[in-house]
């Protein structure tokens, strides 16, 4: 197997377990193409499962929490694999094969054994929505850079606060008034808030300029912008803090449609005293 995967690195490896019901890609060994695109799937639906782990346990300020990819091992070098068992012919499948693949190497992994994941994927309206972000979420964690990182927080703030583009969200004045509702107590913080997210954005006064400004229309780089790494780390603290409570209410939302997020966001703005 020319991607390295055998019953050695099987033995040798830590071995996480999907149940999933999938079908398999035609005679096993038939097609190399046929094979990797069907690993690609199945590792993409499995990392989603694995990205409510990263949710719960990775931070943006600390990589050494980062876990590895599935389907990777010590050494795969690029390569992806797993073992597959046939129900119906009651035998087990290597496939293995190199596409596209992220090897992460900061990190010192998670302890499964005394992990209990947060949120179960849920197939509605709220659930897609979870899911999706979480996708970006991982994007985040994983980018080698931090400019990277804060272009892929960027995107999942105008995810988490309208996905479906309800109100032209995509304009900043929007994304930071539907977040800044999770975020807030009362309507005094609320503006402490809003004014935060005026710094994250583009929301400038004279020469005074937003980091979403900068970076995307400016083309400078975070790293620059930034004058320490502590001040870089304590950013992504608070902006991880963020993401965290608003997804967290998302997921409580599991079962409803996204009307009911937007109705309840509205009647938070009316309980502060806020005009929406």
């Amino acid at each position: 197997n020319a991607s390295g995967i055998s019953p050695e690195v099987i033995e040798s490896s830590v071995l996480v377990v999907f149940r999933q019901d999938i079908k398999l890609p035609g005679k096993i060994g038939a097609s190399h193409k046929d094979a990797v695109f069907f690993l690609e799937r199945i590792v993409a639906e499995c990392e989603s499962y694995l990205d409510i782990a990263r949710f719960d346990r990775c931070r943006f300020d600390l990589p050494d929490t980062l876990f590895g990819r599935v389907g990777t091992w010590d050494g795969s070098n690029g390569a992806s694999g797993g073992v597959f068992f046939d129900l119906l012919n009651n035998e087990s499948h290597f496939i293995g094969g190199r596409y596209l693949v992220a090897t992460v190497t900061a990190g010192i992994g998670l302890d499964f054994n005394a992990y209990r994941p947060s949120y179960q994927h849920r197939k509605d309206e709220i659930g897609n929505v979870v899911r999706q972000a979480l996708v970006i979420f991982r994007h985040a964690l994983e980018s080698p850079d931090w400019t990277s990182k804060y272009l892929h927080c960027i995107r999942l703030f105008e995810v988490l606060a309208d996905p479906f583009q309800l109100s032209n969200s995509n304009k900043w004045e929007k994304v930071r008034s539907k977040l800044c509702i999770h975020l807030a107590g009362n309507k005094q913080s609320y503006f402490t808030f809003a004014d935060k997210f005026k710094f994250f954005g583009n929301v400038g006064i004279g020469t005074a300029r937003g980091l979403r400004e900068r970076v995307i229309h400016h083309g400078e780089l975070l790293e620059n912008i930034c004058d320490s790494s502590d001040e870089l780390k304590k950013l992504f603290k608070e902006i991880q803090g963020h993401i965290h409570t608003v997804l967290v209410d998302l997921m409580r939302f599991d079962g409803s449609s996204w009307q009911q997020v937007e109705k309840w966001r509205s009647q938070r703005m009316n309980a502060f005293g806020i005009s929406s």
